[in-house]
């Protein structure tokens, strides 16, 4: 999904949302955290919950085992994906 991201040496990597907000008419993360926690089954931290400049941006934790971790981010993928249609 090429999506600009932000990691550092932790567990966690920020994603920018911005283009899936637009095409809900959200204005910030917090609909759509709630959204892939309830729908799809994903926990992601909405970025506006740091700051105002992280209204497009989720943090998704990757502190788990790889399986789990990589079943999170398809789930993840698929739920952005279902937004756009």
């Amino acid at each position: 999904h090429n999506f600009t991201h932000i990691m550092g040496k932790g567990y966690y990597a920020f994603i920018h949302v911005g283009d899936w907000l637009k095409a809900r008419g959200w204005e910030d993360t917090e609909p759509l955290g709630q959204y892939l926690a309830e729908e799809v089954g994903v926990a992601v931290v909405p970025g506006v919950h740091f700051s105002p400049y992280g209204r497009e941006w989720v943090r998704f934790s990757y502190a788990t085992p790889v399986e789990r971790t990589l079943g999170a981010a398809q789930r993840l993928l698929e739920g952005l994906d279902a937004l756009k249609k």
